[in-house]
C-alpha cells in the first residue's frame, strides 16, 4: 500500500493521498458488507491478517491526511 511520499510538490502527494483512498473505499465498503453478512450468519469471519491489514492500511491514510492538514494549517498551499 505505501508508495514513498515524493519531495516535490504537495500536489504530488495529495495525487499519492488520493490514489490511496481510491485504492482502499472499495475495501471498506467490502468490509462492512461482510460484517453484515457475518452478523446475519450469511458469511464467514474474515482472517484475522486481512482485517488487521486493513485496520494497518486505514491508520497509514489517517496519518498522511492529519499530515495534509498539518501543513494546511502552516498555510502551506495544498
Amino acid at each position: 500500500m505505501s508508495e514513498p511520499i515524493s519531495s516535490g510538490s504537495t500536489w504530488d502527494e495529495d495525487k499519492l493521498l488520493i490514489s490511496a483512498i481510491s485504492r482502499t473505499n472499495p475495501r471498506l465498503g467490502y468490509y462492512a458488507l461482510r460484517l453484515v453478512d457475518v452478523d446475519a450468519g450469511q458469511a464467514r469471519e474474515l482472517p484475522v491478517r486481512e482485517e488487521i491489514e486493513l485496520g494497518a492500511t486505514v491508520e497509514e491514510i489517517g496519518q498522511r491526511i492529519r499530515q495534509r492538514a498539518g501543513r494546511r494549517s502552516r498555510g502551506t498551499p495544498c
